[in-house]
């Protein structure tokens, strides 16, 4: 049932030695969910997934095979605007720093 359903993301992880991926964890999202953004994890960052939904953009994370607290962020937007959503996304990482670029479609 449509109604019903949940938007999920679900965390997976490569094994290399065994060379199999292996399903870490699955965290229900804001159902006007669109984009994703993948956070660079290990030395390179701390990991992660930005998630894009209307008016408002998620960071998720997680260590320990459990789900770490959501930040959330609201994107602000005009009064006679309806909803905001992203529509172009970039990432760019420079040695010791990483940042992401979002525009809206407005």
């Amino acid at each position: 049932d449509p109604e019903d359903s949940q938007k999920m993301v679900v965390f997976y992880e490569l094994d290399l030695g065994l060379n199999h991926v292996v399903r870490k964890l699955a965290v229900t999202v804001d159902p006007t969910a669109h984009a994703l953004v993948a956070v660079p994890g290990g030395s390179d960052g701390p990991g992660g997934v930005l998630i894009c939904a209307e008016n408002n953009i998620a960071y998720k994370s997680f260590s320990n095979h459990t789900s770490q607290p959501e930040i959330l962020c609201r994107i602000p937007n005009r009064r006679d605007e309806p909803n905001t959503m992203i529509s172009s996304i970039t990432a760019h990482k420079q040695k010791k720093m990483i940042f992401f670029m979002l525009s809206t479609e407005h």
